[in-house]
């Protein structure tokens, strides 16, 4: 193997110690792996602000003890300025669903957490109305991916 590829190795070597260390405390957050499915960022934003991570794919995102229930939302503002993904296939049962949960939206440049908001559903009650609109307009059964502005995020959102 050449020397320059076994100092790049000695490099990840040097840092794996606290790479297991994140591990141990993403552990503690149900984030059993935070190199897949943004878990490193699902596990700052946890720590970051109280909530705790709740297990799989289907339903609420978080929650924290007081019993609300949370969607996280996150965007890597080196990638994309567009907004916030939602959901591939958003149909009004997700819809319902997300007007009983408050967001959080994170912003990331890159891996570093950079800004954070609070959004209640009473705020959201706009762009729910804005896909319930497109859904009956367009006589869909569902739209592909509907994004959340940033811009509107910081407009109406609570900084956490």
């Amino acid at each position: 193997m050449p020397t320059h590829l076994n100092l790049r190795y000695a490099e990840i070597e040097a840092l794996w110690d606290g790479v297991i260390a994140f591990q141990k405390l993403a552990d503690h957050y149900g984030i059993t792996d935070i190199f897949s499915d943004n878990g490193g960022k699902v596990a700052q934003l946890a720590i970051a602000t109280g909530l705790d991570i709740l297990p799989g794919r289907q339903g609420a995102d978080a929650t924290k003890r007081m019993g609300n229930f949370y969607e996280l939302k996150t965007v890597d503002l080196t990638k994309s300025a567009r907004g916030f993904t939602t959901n591939h296939h958003l149909h009004q049962g997700t819809i319902d669903k997300y007007r009983e949960r408050l967001f959080v939206f994170a912003m990331y440049q890159g891996i570093t957490l950079h800004e954070a908001y609070l959004v209640s559903p009473d705020d959201m009650e706009p762009v729910y109305n804005k896909w319930e609109v497109a859904l009956q307009s367009k006589n869909r059964d569902h739209l592909n991916n509907p994004k959340i502005s940033i811009d509107y995020v910081r407009e109406v959102g609570t900084v956490m």
